[in-house]
């Protein structure tokens, strides 16, 4: 090698020695560290572009996409698995991506995952397992882990995993037996925040909970009543349980607004099923928030848009999302450890749909 050939600046050495070393009869693929010195940037971006990720500036978007032209860069999957025996792909697993929790999550999850130079695979849990992608994933070994997002007791896929000692971490999620890891926020405490709200301003309450399968749905929903028993058990509050839909409030509603007596707040124990109880209350001439409180639970981008204006329990989806990857890959170098249960404060965030910001709360 002719020192004084060498081009100047470490991405035209970069490129001068990959060049080197091919015409020396070696094939070595181009790896994302070559790719990385190239263009004058971690691993860990060359990765974040390559999986898509927005969090990415544009000029620097641009120098790698063109340092992975110059180089021809092709990823090598199956040499990668071959060699660690791992697939750099973890499952996430849900059941109702129409919910627009989930879609927040799944990003959240993703680029956790990214920043880890892990891939992600979406899979539906369905309710057969004829239908059941991710049983049959996890049973051809396509995935290292998966993270539940909507598991219950009942999941299909959640019993294979575990038949198949398949690394798995819950998020949002908790299982009577603690048998998985888990990553959740407070959400008895962001229930009993909700009724001390309502028991300071003289309110009369009804719950719409989502289903009883749901450990969140079952947790907000005793936190709530049990802050308002242990305080004054009257009025009693009306609590149903449903689905996490919007349908399911806009019923609940319309049968709350036309009892004799009706509630003057509802408290639904997800954003989607309060946002159905804010469009009935409206198609009834209801005022909100003059005669009807109405809080949710998530704080879902669309909670903060003028035109719903929710109050709500904010979680902390990012950090939840950010938790349970560490776990997960704790888990898959480690499956004898410790099951692992994470639980982050929530706070409730207090907007137009309830009269009052003198009161706001913060679940320790």
């Amino acid at each position: 090698m002719v020192h004084r050939d060498l081009p100047d600046g470490l991405s035209s050495i970069a490129v001068y020695c990959i060049r080197m070393h091919r015409s020396s009869g070696q094939r070595r693929p181009v790896s994302s560290v070559d790719v990385a010195a190239h263009a004058g940037v971690s691993q860990a971006t060359v990765s974040r572009v390559l999986a898509g990720k927005d969090n990415v500036s544009s000029k620097t978007r641009q120098t790698v996409l063109a340092s992975l032209e110059e180089l021809g860069y092709q990823p090598n999957l199956s040499a990668r698995a071959l060699k660690t025996q791992r697939t750099s792909t973890i499952a996430v697993v849900v059941a109702d991506i129409t919910n627009p929790f989930y879609p927040e999550l799944v990003e959240a999850l993703s680029a956790a995952l990214a920043e880890r130079d892990q891939m992600m695979i979406l899979w539906n849990d369905a309710s057969t397992p004829e239908d059941d992608v991710a049983l049959a994933g996890m049973m051809q070994g396509l995935v290292d882990g998966a993270v539940f997002a909507t598991a219950t007791e009942e999941s299909l896929a959640l019993r294979r995993a575990r038949s198949l000692e398949l690394p798995v971490v819950l998020v949002n999620r908790r299982l009577d037996q603690e048998s998985f890891d888990s990553v959740t926020s407070d959400n008895e405490n962001g229930g009993r925040l909700v009724a001390e709200y309502f028991r300071n301003h003289g309110r009369r309450p009804a719950v719409i909970a989502g289903p009883r399968t749901a450990s969140t749905s079952r947790s907000r929903a005793a936190g709530f009543l049990d802050y308002w028993e242990s305080t004054d058990p009257s009025p009693s509050p009306i609590i149903e349980y449903a689905d996490f839909s919007h349908q399911s409030g806009v019923a609940f509603c319309e049968k709350m607004m036309n009892l004799d007596d009706p509630p003057d707040a509802i408290f639904a124990t997800n954003d989607l099923t309060a946002f159905g109880v804010l469009d009935q209350a409206r198609r009834m001439n209801v005022a909100v928030p003059q005669d009807l409180w109405v809080v949710g639970y998530d704080d879902i981008e669309m909670a903060g848009w003028k035109s719903l204006d929710l109050t709500t329990v904010a979680q902390p989806t990012a950090q939840m999302a950010e938790s349970a990857v560490e776990l997960l890959l704790e888990r898959v170098d480690d499956l004898a450890k410790g099951i692992a249960s994470v639980r982050f404060a929530s706070e409730l965030i207090i907007r137009g749909s309830t009269a009052s910001a003198r009161f706001a709360g913060r679940a320790e």
